[in-house]
């Protein structure tokens, strides 16, 4: 009567066993072995050449990246036609041509959320589907899910099959759209600044600004009576807001509504005759600032011993003219021959001095062609946006005169000369 039960519950077991190795039969990929090592997209590094757009989705199928290729270049079409990082968007293309499947996982659909690879049309989906666009060739699609627990490889699976994989490698993918377009806005050294105007919406103005290159610090017009600097270096901050200057994001100048009652107006000029005019305005806790950038010949700075060099040289030959007319009991014509030479070595002595004040200016001020270069390229890049900026960066923007001065300190009360307070007498 013992052996029947026992023999039961081993039928039972093996049963179970059959169903066990037949269901995960039935979630295994079909030749999982023989693609095991093979490349994800066998020639897609062969045609690197020939992609034409990439594609970045996420839940939802929301586009965070759409780049296309403009004028030789990459732009991101959802923002306008900005400019891609392009190096980003190489490494990507780069890591999928050499990518291969490494381990085969699960075919079941509903197991795909533990590898992050649900279909991105899923709006609680964690996989980023990557389309591949190629001239004259079908379009490559990939999902890319979590990273593999333990490795530096990524759970992937294609769009056109069930299956799923670890990669042999991790597909970084951005999630943000921010982070796949050129971040710098504007980069400019303060040292080159010589003068900052801003204009409040209110016509209140704030002028900083410096006489030559070698000004440690810049000048405040019109500061109120009675009031100092809160420290030195403050209208540095003013200055230096257009040194690596980067967005938060950029939308089209086209469409965007500037509110002149709220919008602050700048002007920044360099000492080799770059000038900078900048809109800026806060709208909905974003914050908002539009470049134009022109050169002006004109306004570049010149090193005032240069522009006298000449002068002084005249100045002094006359003199040594003179005395020697004067003095010399020689001869006309040799006095003449020896006025003349003097002249000579004081017009090479001023010529020493003012190639001194080139070098000295030259190491300051790069030539007008290359200022008049930069203008021109920084207008291509920034005409027709208007860049989100971090709200720091921002304040540089819309400094008002009363947010860098303090009330100026006064004489201690019972000291009006502002000396030492008398010694108290002992007791």
């Amino acid at each position: 009567m013992k052996k029947q039960p026992l023999l039961i519950l081993a039928a039972l077991a093996i049963v179970l066993v059959l169903l066990g190795m037949f269901s995960a039969q039935k979630q295994q990929p079909t030749g999982t072995l023989a693609d095991v090592r093979q490349p994800v997209f066998p020639d897609l590094k062969q045609t690197l050449a020939d992609v034409q757009g990439v594609t970045i989705r996420e839940a939802g199928n929301k586009v965070l990246l759409e780049a296309r290729q403009q004028d030789g270049g990459w732009v991101a079409a959802n923002k306008g036609g900005y400019p891609v990082q392009t190096t980003k968007l190489r490494e990507l293309l780069e890591a999928l041509a050499e990518a291969e499947f490494q381990e085969a996982k699960t075919s079941n659909s509903e197991q795909y959320h533990h590898l992050g690879l649900r279909d991105t049309g899923d709006a609680g989906s964690e996989a980023l589907r990557i389309t591949v666009e190629r001239a004259e060739r079908d379009a490559l699609d990939i999902l890319i899910g979590k990273q593999a627990a333990g490795w530096n490889t990524s759970y992937a699976r294609l769009l056109s099959d069930p299956r799923s994989w670890v990669l042999d490698r991790e597909i970084r993918v951005e999630k943000k759209a921010v982070d796949w377009i050129e971040p710098e806005v504007i980069d400019i050294d303060l040292e080159r600044v010589q003068r900052v105007e801003h204009v409040a919406p209110d016509g209140e103005r704030l002028l900083i600004s410096k006489e030559s290159p070698d000004q440690p610090l810049f000048d405040v017009a019109e500061l109120p009576e009675g009031h100092v600097l809160t420290y030195e270096a403050v209208p540095e901050v003013i200055a230096d807001v257009i040194d690596n200057l980067r967005l938060e994001d950029v939308v089209p100048a086209d469409g965007f509504q500037w509110d002149d009652a709220n919008t602050y107006r700048g002007t920044f000029r360099t000492f080799d005759g770059l000038v900078i005019s900048s809109r800026a305005l806060k709208r909905d806790e974003e914050h908002f600032v539009s470049l134009d950038v022109t050169y002006d010949a004109a306004s570049r700075w010149r090193d005032p011993a240069k522009a006298t060099a000449p002068e002084a040289a005249d100045s002094a030959a006359s003199e040594s003219a003179d005395e020697g007319a004067e003095t010399s009991d020689e001869p006309e014509e040799q006095v003449a021959e020896e006025s003349e030479a003097d002249a000579v070595n004081v017009d090479a002595e001023a010529v020493g001095d003012e190639d001194d004040g080139a070098s000295a200016a030259s190491s300051v001020l790069p030539s007008e062609e290359t200022v008049q270069a930069e203008a021109a390229a920084l207008q291509r890049k920034l005409r027709g946006w208007v860049f989100r900026i971090p709200e720091y960066r921002y304040k540089g923007f819309i400094k008002r005169i009363g947010e860098i001065v303090k009330p100026e300190e006064t004489a201690s009360e019972g000291d009006p000369a502002g000396g030492e307070a008398p010694a108290q007498s002992p007791g």
